[in-house]
């Protein structure tokens, strides 16, 4: 009895302590909130792949190590100025059976179902900035089970710096713990906000996230034994900073799939020298003919617009500081400018929406004669000028965008006839 009561004792002290923050506690798990710290996942060592195009008579694609020496094929590599359109395509949680190598099975890593959370962190602005998104959560997960998506747009950036590395981490958390049931409730009450998300996404008021996708720093877990399943980072690269950093072997920023991969725990660092392929049909990976039963993350990178630029949202807060503040700081000039530049880079949205989705060639010549009015193009600015350009380069499907509106000029001038692609 003096026992049982000294080890409480003991318990009960050292969860005191541990509250305290004297000491590091071993069994306080990932939180969803915690960018900076990288908890070591179950399936410890994970590296990112690109994936190839399908191959024809295997019927799977090819995993490409990140800063190949191979050439690029041009068609893969993402150039400046072009919009980026993210996608989380797949994740797959391993079966809880795999072969031990000598004919037989063994237990897996992950034995039971489970709750999981997928978190992606992404940096592609100009500023250096990043942002935290939530992008799915499910409950009842069993092992060998792919997530209940595919292919959902998560983030959209409407021209690429090349300058810029995006920043890619994914995160995926099993949160399944009874001690979490407060912040699965809350996961939940956020997912069931993921229709008014979508609903509203067309609105140039609104933040351009599209799917089930919500600030995860506005989430804080109860902080005990969660389990990380895959935590992996990467930036890529142009291909001009590739090429600069000589024998460095830089990921390069191409159009199509990345892959994370975790290696499994009976496994040697030996096996990052196999060759992988993925089997899109089964989403499985494989090395020769036998699958790699470990989780995957599937992240596929576009260069197709996807919502509203933010120039025109950027404008509209700025003309609503600009109300909220007059009196004191603005002047009716400051509010009378701004109105018109927000009115003019409106008048320039919907201009190019409406050649992007119905590609008539007379509204290039509507657009056209707008950009050649001065005082248009200087309330416009060099944005959304950029942004009527590239509608009319895509409406006649030219591989080299117009760089200037004389260009653009001169060419519809020498095509009078010529109709929009697609129309």
């Amino acid at each position: 009895m003096k026992m049982k009561v000294t080890d409480t004792l003991f318990r009960l002290a050292s969860s005191l302590i541990c509250l305290a923050g004297l000491v590091a506690c071993a069994d306080i798990g990932p939180r969803i909130d915690d960018r900076f710290t990288v908890f070591t996942p179950i399936f410890a060592d994970n590296r990112v792949y690109y994936l190839k195009p399908r191959d024809a008579a295997s019927q799977t694609q090819a995993l490409e190590a990140l800063g190949s020496t191979k050439a690029q094929p041009k068609d893969e590599v993402v150039r400046r100025n072009s919009p980026l359109s993210v996608l989380l395509r797949a994740i797959e949680i391993p079966a809880a059976k795999e072969s031990n190598g000598q004919g037989g099975t063994q237990e897996g890593a992950i034995t039971e179902a489970a709750d999981y959370a997928v978190i992606l962190d992404i940096g592609t602005n100009a500023d250096g900035s990043t942002r935290s998104i939530v992008v799915w959560y499910q409950r009842g997960v069993q092992p060998d089970q792919s997530l209940n998506f595919s292919n959902l747009l998560v983030y959209y950036e409407p021209r690429w710096d090349e300058r810029v590395a995006p920043y890619f981490r994914i995160r995926v958390m099993d949160v399944s713990t009874e001690r979490n049931a407060e912040t699965r409730r809350a996961l939940e009450r956020a997912h069931n906000l993921a229709g008014s998300v979508g609903a509203v996404a067309a609105s140039p008021l609104v933040s351009p996230f599209i799917g089930i996708a919500f600030t995860a720093a506005e989430l804080v877990f109860a902080n005990r034994q969660n389990r990380m399943v895959l935590d992996y980072t990467v930036q890529l690269y142009s291909s001009a900073a590739a090429g600069q950093a000589g024998s460095g072997e830089l990921g390069v920023l191409k159009r199509g799939s990345y892959i994370v991969v975790g290696r499994p725990l009976h496994e040697s660092r030996d096996f990052w020298k196999k060759k992988f392929f993925f089997e899109p049909e089964s989403h499985a990976l494989l090395t020769g003919s036998e699958r790699v039963n470990v989780p995957t993350a599937l992240i596929t990178v576009g260069t197709f617009e996807s919502v509203v630029p933010t120039i025109v949202m950027e404008r509209s807060a700025a003309l609503t500081a600009l109300l909220a503040s007059n009196g004191t700081k603005s002047t009716v000039e400051q509010i009378d400018d701004t109105a018109k530049r927000l009115a003019a880079s409106v008048e320039a949205f919907t201009k190019g929406e409406k050649l992007n989705r119905y590609r008539n060639d007379a509204d290039v010549d509507d657009i056209l004669r707008r950009l050649q009015d001065d005082k248009f193009k200087l309330q416009i600015g060099v944005e959304d000028q950029f942004f009527l350009l590239r509608a009319i380069s895509q409406c006649f499907k030219l591989e080299t965008p117009f760089s200037s509106v004389q260009e653009a000029v001169d060419y519809r001038l020498a095509n009078r006839k010529k109709k929009c692609e697609g129309a």
